[in-house]
């Protein structure tokens, strides 16, 4: 935890943002998340909309999840 402190006080990181819910389809959620890791910021997904999930959605295409792709599952859907 304390190298993505780092990482945000040195600029490298300019911040994270938290997805909650599902997008309205796969090919959305996973547009959503690449455009943020684009943009080197950490991404925290969980909760979930009539049963699905962001988390859901991305593991449905195929994208790897974890603190080194930036992508970090929380509550039921942890990695």
């Amino acid at each position: 935890m304390r190298a993505w402190g780092l990482q945000l006080v040195a600029g490298r990181m300019p911040g994270f943002a938290a997805i909650l819910g599902a997008a309205p389809d796969s090919a959305t959620a996973v547009k959503v998340v690449r455009e943020l890791q684009k943009r080197s910021i950490l991404i925290f997904a969980g909760s979930s909309v009539n049963g699905t999930s962001i988390i859901d959605q991305l593991k449905a295409e195929g994208i790897q999840m974890g603190w080194e792709p930036y992508i970090v599952p929380y509550g039921r859907d942890t990695v």
